[in-house]
């Protein structure tokens, strides 16, 4: 019959058609391939209609034919309405996975883009590093700044490792890597973003550590020097009675001498991160060079005026220890004469007056001995 042959041939151009957009390829291949069935699915109603026109024709010769051949027509009827069928749900499945596949590339396409855009955007953000300003407010929020945004760069790595996934199974359907080879540019600018920021970040660590180090170091040789001068005004103002108490505050006062002399590497290593301060800000705040100089030059006159005290106040105890000593040294000697004289002048004193020249010998004795 000439309604069966049209049905088949019409069969035969849509399933093969079909049959040549199945799979995948790029984003342009798969488009064309979303056309192609497209037309096919438009042209669906021509199908339908050739099935009723064989249906019409089938029921139109089936009372006049043998049994045999209707049975025939129907097996054939049959076949075709299941192929028609199949066909008119193989096209409705291609629309679907060629819509998706279409889609996931214009998302790709999109998510790249967008991606592409981000990486800009640090990229700009980053050509402007202020300045600091030597200031540890201003430190403290550069580095809340650039914690936020690599916060932010380590939120896209999710975004980057998606686009790889999908770059895999594009560049497997369209049978080229250059999709791949996109997805590794954008890694490799979200690598240096990511090592960029974490390299900002450590330098704006140890700038702020470097700070805290030595104003801490300041702050503390000034409590240290005003302590030190608490002590020496203590030592400079005790009162002192004899000589085993000032043995023992030279002992003292030597033992703290000894300190503010050692205190001495302490304090260039205050200047060295003082310096260390002044080099790093000195083209970008000029200023601050006399500012840290009068600041170590404070502490360096007050050392050197706490050192000028201490070896003052230690003479001074060595000049009372020679007092004491030497008042000691005068009564053990007018002690050892006493014990020496006293049997003389017993003994001369006991001796009777012969004579008048005897009584004014004696006389000078006593007057010789008094002085």
């Amino acid at each position: 019959m000439k309604e069966k042959q049209d049905l088949e041939e019409w069969l035969n151009r849509a399933e093969g058609t079909l049959q040549d957009c199945s799979g995948f390829g790029d984003e342009a291949a798969t488009k064309e391939k979303l056309e192609t069935v497209q037309i096919v699915s438009t042209r669906m109603t021509e199908g339908q209609h050739l099935l009723a026109v064989l249906q019409e024709s089938f029921a139109r010769v089936v009372g006049v034919i043998p049994t045999e051949q209707q049975d025939a027509m129907r097996s054939d009827l049959s076949t075709l309405r299941s192929r028609c069928e199949k066909l008119n749900m193989d096209v409705k499945n291609a629309l679907s996975d060629l819509k998706d596949v279409c889609q996931r590339w214009e998302d790709f396409r999109d998510s790249c883009k967008r991606f592409d855009r981000w990486c800009d955007s640090i990229e700009e953000t980053l050509l402007d590093k202020p300045s600091t300003r030597a200031e540890l407010g201003d430190m403290k929020t550069l580095l809340e700044r650039y914690k936020n945004m690599h916060a932010d760069i380590v939120a896209q790595k999710s975004e980057l490792d998606n686009l790889e996934g999908e770059a895999s199974q594009l560049s497997m359907w369209s049978g080229s890597d250059a999709v791949k080879g996109n997805v590794q540019k954008l890694k490799g600018r979200w690598k240096k973003l990511d090592a960029e920021v974490k390299a900002l970040l450590l330098q704006l660590g140890q700038e702020i550590g470097e700070y805290s180090d030595y104003h801490t170091a300041l702050q503390e040789t000034e409590k240290w020097l005003l302590q030190t001068s608490f002590q020496l005004m203590a030592h400079n103002s005790l009162y002192i009675t004899n000589r085993e108490q000032t043995l023992e505050q030279v002992a003292i006062h030597e033992g703290l001498l000894e300190e503010i002399q050692a205190y001495q590497s302490t304090l260039d290593d205050v200047k060295s991160k003082g310096q260390a301060q002044i080099n790093r800000y000195i083209t970008t705040i000029p200023q601050i060079d006399s500012t840290i100089s009068k600041q170590l030059k404070n502490v360096q006159d007050s050392y050197e005026s706490l050192l000028h005290t201490g070896l003052q106040i230690k003479k001074r105890l060595i000049e009372s220890l020679a007092k004491f000593q030497e008042y000691e040294d005068t009564l053990e000697s007018i002690m050892q004469n006493l014990d020496k004289w006293e049997p003389e002048i017993f003994e001369t004193l006991e001796s009777p007056i012969e004579n008048i020249e005897a009584s004014s010998q004696r006389l000078e004795y006593i007057r010789v001995r008094q002085f």
